[in-house]
């Protein structure tokens, strides 16, 4: 896993399309991927963008990886449905912010080493309690 970041974290920044969150980096099974003002689901595909307000919903059988746009990864396991809130990344300005509300299931959150620990903040929200990440795993 500490490799598929490393080598992740030379992807390049800019080839991202405007505004977006992050990408898709992994697909396995069933996961389709819920915009706001779509009316139904696309399949997510392998770097396929995803933007704020975006929801990404796994299958019985579906698993997914997200790096987003500050170089944290999140791997969602089955059964789990997330929606990207807000994620802000920008190191000229000296700060990040990633909000994220899991509904139900499991995510793993790989955050990146982000020097500006006062303009920091990553939180993942679920319906019983929210979990701030400084940091670490």
């Amino acid at each position: 896993m500490a490799l598929f970041v490393a080598a992740l974290a030379f992807y390049p920044l800019s080839s991202w399309a405007g505004g977006a969150a992050g990408k898709i980096t992994h697909v396995q099974g069933q996961v389709e991927v819920r915009r706001l003002g779509d009316v139904g689901a696309r399949s997510a595909r392998r770097w396929m963008d995803v933007f704020p307000d975006d929801v990404i919903e796994t299958g019985a059988n579906g698993r997914a990886r997200i790096l987003l746009s500050d170089s944290s990864v999140l791997t969602l396991s089955e059964q789990s449905k997330l929606r990207i809130d807000e994620q802000v990344y920008d190191p000229a300005k000296g700060e990040r912010k990633s909000l994220l509300n899991l509904f139900r299931g499991k995510v793993r959150a790989v955050v990146s080493k982000y020097l500006n620990a006062s303009k920091s903040r990553f939180e993942i929200h679920t319906p019983t309690a929210v979990a701030g990440v400084r940091g670490t795993t």
